[in-house]
């Protein structure tokens, strides 16, 4: 399983930002996911978002489980507070947004796995076909097993 986003991006409107975001299955085999959560910082550039996605605080969403075939995918559209702050005030803020999220799944062989995904966005291609850049590294962008207790499926017997 992996999240990518719909192209542009980031839209900005007003004090909200949406992202719509794609969960495709890109195994060979089916899986269930059972949790998805994606949110958004602004930090001080040169700032590194935490290697726990700070999800705390109203940039976070849930959306709900589903069943995938190979190939199969499905589509959230995420907004996000972005509580006065437009592409302008992001731009000459000296922040940078980061959007950021993962997936929770279980595989046919019932192991439980993890996928994360990081962008970061930039104003100057506010407006572009693409203003979301891959952010660099595996603490960034993952597909691994899950910890036990990591993640909200653990009393449940896997269903796949």
């Amino acid at each position: 399983m992996k999240l990518s986003y719909e192209r542009p991006g980031v839209v900005l409107q007003s004090s909200i930002g949406t992202v719509e975001l794609k969960i495709k299955n890109w195994g060979k085999t089916p899986a269930t996911v059972t949790n998805v959560r994606f949110g958004a910082a602004l930090l001080p550039h040169g700032e590194s978002l935490s290697i726990e996605f700070p999800y705390k605080g109203p940039v976070s969403s849930d959306i709900a489980s589903a069943f995938l075939v190979p190939d199969e995918f499905y589509t959230a559209s995420l907004p996000f507070p972005l509580h006065g702050t437009d592409e302008r005030t992001i731009r000459d803020s000296g922040k940078k947004l980061w959007v950021f999220g993962h997936v929770d799944y279980i595989d046919v062989f019932r192991c439980r796995h993890r996928s994360g995904w990081v962008r970061t966005y930039i104003p100057s291609l506010q407006g572009t076909d693409d203003n979301l850049v891959y952010a660099v590294g595996d603490r960034y962008n993952y597909d691994r097993p899950r910890k036990k207790g990591e993640g909200n499926d653990w009393d449940e017997e896997p269903k796949v």
